[in-house]
Formats: C-alpha cells, sequence, structure tokens
C-alpha cells in the first residue's frame, strides 16, 4: 500500500554553512528540498556527517540541523516543517 503524501506547511531557504545551524520553527528539518542537483552533506543532531547524492527536485526525508558548504555541491536547497 502506498504511504500518505506528507504536506509541509512552512520552507525556510537553507545557507549552506559548516558552522551555523539551520534557523528554522525546530532544531532539526522534517525535510530538505534539493533545487539544483548534487551531493548534500547533511549535519545530523549528532554532528556527524552523510553525504548523499541528491537529484534537482527531490525531497529528501532527513531530519538535520545544517548543509555543510565546502563539501556540498547541490543548490538551491530548502528546509521542510509541519508545523
Amino acid at each position: 500500500m502506498a504511504q500518505p503524501a506528507v504536506i509541509f506547511n512552512k520552507g525556510v531557504d537553507i545557507t549552506k554553512s559548516d558552522t551555523v545551524n539551520i534557523v528554522g520553527p525546530k532544531p532539526l528539518t522534517d525535510a530538505v528540498f534539493v533545487g539544483g542537483a548534487g551531493i548534500v552533506v547533511a549535519v545530523w543532531q549528532d554532528d556527524t556527517t552523510s553525504a548523499l547524492t541528491a537529484v534537482a527536485g527531490e525531497i529528501l526525508p532527513i531530519s538535520i540541523k545544517r548543509i555543510n558548504s565546502t563539501t556540498t555541491t547541490a543548490t538551491l536547497c530548502v528546509a521542510l516543517y509541519q508545523i
């Protein structure tokens, strides 16, 4: 059976940074929209990182606090929230 669609009602443009966390309505994202294809280096709640390959227009269902700037090649990222 198909999963129901998730509805997000808040988006915050992400400024990639190696030190400054995303400023949104919650400390962690509910998902991340990737506008331009590339590698997203996600910083998790425990400060570990993962490099994820994303295609343009993809929604990554990840709860993260930051996207690192020096190693991320994806562009036009938006933090998505359910509030």
